[in-house]
């Protein structure tokens, strides 16, 4: 009811178009926003009890109708929080003239409604996959997951963690509205966006095998709300990509430097802070630590599966163990990314540089809070569920700890190029004019649309092979695919996706970066090809076990002969670590038209400054 009246007077508003109209329509649209909150809980319970009668008494099945309720409920709680956003669209003529007189501005209510709405979303889901993960490693043997939970939840924690950080990065623009903030964090929208695009891809899948077979195929009402939410996000990220890249001119956005206090344009050359040189060291060291075990764990699992090991490191192994080590890897590769620009910022140091490590910072630090918390869980569970009265190894403890530890040094580095900015380098990029055009503007754009092919050819690869393997864990099939693949089958094509996922990103944006050529898109394309870089290593190196396993099976049963597709997805690997690296290489290429300009600027000022203090100083200017 109040709903209703929400979307009339905010059609009103839409005829009228006036203040008076705009501040009324959003206060009804706020009131129907919180009693839309109200029934979503309630909706949330009702799926919570399920089939569950009063008194504890079993339901055949609840009328349709109050499930359809349930879900209308969490749908217009969506809408509704839409409706209050564009409910604030619109600016005054008076507020447009203040705005202008009073110097720096914010940027549209659109980025911020949607960057909040979508932070919510994904805080969401997190709790939904963190709560079901808790009941799987638990043992609990009532859950319902079908065989595509595992594939699902990885892909869909990735994505949150990831969607966290790029919808801090969209608050930030909305209250900083510079020309940097815009560029950097479009630059990583759309690496969430495939992510987004390939989580609501599993998500469905997932689904669809519940609907194929309620038997083997049911999932928990959770998971169920979890992948509704990962389908309606998609459409809510391309909103928000949208109002990021249509909001703010090149006159509407504020100067870098009026944000920041005591930031002179300097001559290039400068080193940075060396709080940042410290706090990108112990990151560094940590994820060194933390691929390292994790990668020792995975591989010394590996081994013991194929040589048939009864009281290996796989025996001493809590439910939580196999989680820990998958993110531990994810974790400490982004972690790699983001200690690597975190140097590049320290040795540039300029606001550009100072933007794509925190931007990458924040990334890794999410995916460090995944992996920290199935560190915690490790460690809670301790030889809970282990057989054989055996202990926790060692070294399931030490990397839990690690990836604890991993938490706050990353967050120490995030908080040091945030927070340190003392006399950065002077930048061209604040300059309208782009880099001088030659033959290597193209390289960019050349070499990322090689490697396009690749990366969706190789996406394509990995989706189909899994495909068949889900549906054959789901029909009971081991006589197929199942018969023909090895022990790092699972890892192959979770690492395969998600590189895929940010190679094909890497590619839009240095293509991007070819047709803009400018300062801003070449560090932004730079680093997200760095990124990718190291996601694509972490690929390479599953897939150099793959070839070391080869035909061996588990259980060291010999297979006839490996499926071609996971040959194929393992050379992939390699080809795109290699394109990717010339991908790095070419987004370094180009040189700033106003470089000169702006080191010649800069000179003359620091030669004015001298002049003065001398006719202030007699004694200077009689030493001079």
């Amino acid at each position: 009811v109040v709903g209703v009246a929400s979307c009339l007077v905010s059609s009103y508003h839409s005829l009228i178009w006036h203040d008076m109209t705009k501040n009324v329509s959003r206060a009804v649209a706020i009131l129907s926003f919180c009693i839309n909150a109200l029934a979503m809980g309630v909706a949330w319970k009702h799926f919570e009890v399920g089939d569950d009668g009063a008194g504890n008494t079993e339901l055949d099945n609840v009328d349709e109708r109050f499930d359809a309720l349930a879900v209308f409920a969490i749908i217009n709680f969506v809408t509704q929080a839409i409706l209050v956003m564009v409910s604030n669209l619109g600016v005054s003529r008076h507020e447009t003239e203040k705005a202008a007189s009073d110097g720096p501005v914010v940027g549209s209510p659109a980025i911020l409604y949607l960057s909040l709405i979508n932070l919510m979303i994904y805080l969401l889901r997190g709790a939904l996959l963190g709560s079901v993960s808790e009941d799987v490693t638990d043992g609990d043997s009532g859950i319902d997951a079908n065989s595509m939970y595992t594939v699902n939840s990885y892909i869909s924690l990735i994505a949150v963690a990831v969607g966290l950080a790029a919808s801090a990065a969209g608050v930030l623009h909305y209250l900083l509205f510079s020309h940097v903030t815009k560029t950097v964090t479009f630059g990583f929208g759309v690496v969430q966006l495939l992510l987004v695009l390939t989580a609501l891809a599993t998500a469905s899948m997932e689904l669809n095998l519940q609907e194929d077979n309620e038997d083997v195929g049911a999932i928990e009402k959770r998971t169920e709300v979890q992948n509704g939410f990962a389908i309606v996000q998609a459409l809510l990220h391309l909103l928000w990509l949208g109002a990021i890249f249509a909001y703010g001119s090149d006159d509407g956005l504020n100067s870098e430097y009026k944000l920041l206090s005591g930031v002179p344009e300097n001559l290039s050359g400068q080193s940075g802070h060396l709080g940042v040189a410290v706090a990108a060291v112990m990151a560094f060291a940590i994820n060194i630590g933390v691929l390292s075990l994790a990668s020792e764990t995975v591989n010394t699992n590996y081994n013991d599966a194929l040589d048939g090991v009864t009281d290996g490191l796989l025996t001493r192994a809590n439910r939580a163990v196999g989680d820990l080590a998958f993110f531990a890897l994810v974790s400490g590769t982004v972690g790699a990314a983001a200690t690597i620009l975190s140097f590049m910022h320290f040795f540039s140091w300029t606001l550009i540089s100072r933007w794509n490590a925190i931007v990458i910072g924040v990334v890794s630090l999410m995916l460090n809070i995944v992996a920290g918390g199935y560190g915690i869980r490790v460690l809670e569970l301790d030889d809970d569920g282990i057989a054989n009265g055996e202990d926790l190894d060692d070294k399931f403890e030490s990397l839990a700890a690690l990836t604890i530890v991993q938490i706050v040094t990353q967050l120490l580095t995030v908080l040091a190029a945030l927070l340190l900015t003392t006399n950065l380098n002077f930048s061209p990029f604040l300059s309208s004019e782009g880099m001088i055009s030659s033959s290597s503007k193209w390289l960019p754009l050349a070499v990322g649309a090689v490697s396009l092919l690749i990366y969706l050819a190789r996406a394509g690869v990995a989706l189909n092979a899994l495909h068949d393997v889900v549906r054959d864990l789901h029909d009971g099939d081991f006589d197929d695919t199942l018969s023909e693949i090895n022990v790092t089958a699972v890892e192959l094509l979770l690492t395969t996706v998600v590189s895929s996922v940010v190679g094909v990103a890497s590619c839009l944006v240095s293509s991007y970066h070819s047709l803009i050529w400018h300062d801003m898109t070449k560090n932004v394309s730079r680093a997200v090809a760095i990124l990718s870089f190291c996601i694509n290593a972490l690929a390479m190196g599953v897939a150099w076990k793959h070839f070391e396993v080869g035909d061996d099976g588990a259980g060291n049963t010999e297979l006839d002969n490996v499926d071609e597709r996971f040959d194929t997805l393992a050379g992939f690997a390699f080809i795109n670590l290699i394109s990717q690296f010339i991908l790095v290489w070419v987004s370094n290429a180009g040189v700033s038209s106003t470089e000169g300009k702006g080191a010649s600027s800069a000179m003359q000022k620091t030669s004015v400054k001298k002049e003065e203090r001398k006719q202030a100083n007699p004694l200077e200017a009689a030493a001079a």
